[in-house]
């Protein structure tokens, strides 16, 4: 499934390879799918668990958290791993691992030990996003490495609904434990395709680990790349607080309205990159602040009204798609900035991001007791820090810019 680059040079080795599109693309979404998904399986499994363990709404937060913290350590570690090891071995891998740990899960004997291989689930999880973005990016012919990046951006998007939704409807149908099964059965299958669809690994054996990784604090001290590390980590932690909010202070508890809630946001997704082409007419700055801005208003609609489904769903939605703008302007932003950095600085931003998503259930575990629409309002306040640490970037670049 490659094509090789042919070359009249006899004397060359090492002809370029690249993967096939055809194949590659659907197995990186369904991968982007599967694995930020499990961030937000557990969610509908909350009210099974607090019963199972006698835990109360705080407790459930932290499966959230636990998994998010391994992930962006795992996303962070990854992109160094990947360069000394290969990107498929690395990737796939990754992914039997994380099948094995998953249904450890399902069979965990107690709450502890659930937050202990939720932490390891999230670190090997962690090996697929920056493996397969950066093996978009050096395997794909140029011309599709655009199509590629953002089709699989789009799938860690559409997971935070879908996977809820496919959560749901395999408790309801076959009980809690399927989730964790079907969960680790989807990573061997994924660790399978992503051996055939992507070209054979040509790792760097010289390649230092402990170098890449120092190489990290460089682009975490980098003045211009603070502010976008904070602006993510925010915006993360809005979404993810405003679904585990939903399920934990029980605003809405029938079935087919929590559906409902979740489905709502598909045709906002969708939109998505439509969305995105549109706005390319604007600075990636004012797509930040712009899309940030429109994703408060939102979450203040929550705070502002009675917890009726469709309107949460609604607000959840437009949220959502916001920061489906925002990020990749982010990211853009990042590149430019500090493109001797390459690969360094998209982990360091997918780390951030999920800091932010490990503070996002941690924060909901603090407020749950004023309900939703009291941690709606703290919510659109850390959107506001968000949009205000856009504003300092761009005050910091123009700063830069002018002349002395």
């Amino acid at each position: 499934m490659t094509v090789i680059e042919k070359t009249s040079d006899p004397t060359r080795v090492h002809s370029p390879r690249y993967g096939s599109v055809a194949w590659g693309l659907p197995v990186f979404f369904i991968g982007a799918l599967l694995t930020t998904g499990q961030m937000y399986t557990p969610i509908p499994l909350f009210t099974t668990l607090q019963e199972r363990w006698d835990a109360g709404p705080a407790a459930m937060a932290w499966i959230l958290s636990a998994f998010a913290f391994g992930y962006a350590v795992g996303m962070l570690l990854s992109g160094p791993g990947a360069n000394r090891y290969g990107f498929r071995t690395l990737s796939s891998v990754g992914m039997v691992v994380a099948g094995v740990v998953t249904l450890l899960i399902g069979f965990a004997p107690s709450y502890a030990s659930v937050l202990v291989l939720r932490i390891i689930q999230g670190l090997v999880v962690g090996t697929f996003s920056p493996s397969v973005m950066t093996y978009i990016g050096r395997a794909f012919p140029p011309r599709h490495r655009p199509l590629g990046t953002s089709t699989v951006t789009t799938g860690f998007f559409a997971t935070v609904v879908l996977s809820q939704m496919a959560s749901q409807y395999l408790v309801h149908h076959w009980g809690p434990l399927s989730v964790w099964i079907v969960s680790a059965a989807g990573f061997f299958a994924l660790a399978l395709a992503l051996r055939a669809v992507m070209v054979p690994d040509d790792p760097q054996p010289g390649a230092s680990l402990w170098k890449s990784v120092a190489e990290l604090s460089q682009v975490f001290r980098h003045a211009r790349l603070i502010p976008l590390f904070a602006l993510v980590a925010f915006a993360m932690a809005a979404g993810v607080a405003v679904f585990a909010g939903i399920e934990a202070t029980g605003a809405v508890t029938d079935p087919g309205e929590l559906l409902t809630l979740r489905s709502v946001a598909l045709p906002f997704l969708v939109a998505v990159p439509f969305i995105v082409l549109a706005l390319k007419r604007f600075s990636l700055a004012s797509q930040m602040v712009g899309s940030l801005a429109v994703g408060a208003a939102a979450l203040a609609v929550i705070g502002l009204t009675d917890p009726d489904p469709l309107v949460i769903g609604l607000a959840v939605a437009v949220y959502i798609a916001c920061t489906g703008i925002s990020t990749p302007a982010v990211l853009q932003t990042a590149m430019r900035i500090a493109p001797e950095f390459g690969a360094s600085a998209s982990s360091a931003l997918m780390f951030s991001n999920y800091v932010g998503a490990t503070l996002g259930p941690i924060l909901v575990t603090a407020l749950y007791g004023f309900g939703l629409s009291g941690i709606a309002w703290v919510l659109v306040g850390l959107v506001a820090l968000a949009i205000a640490f856009a504003a300092w970037h761009l005050t910091t670049s123009r700063a830069e810019a002018a002349p002395a």
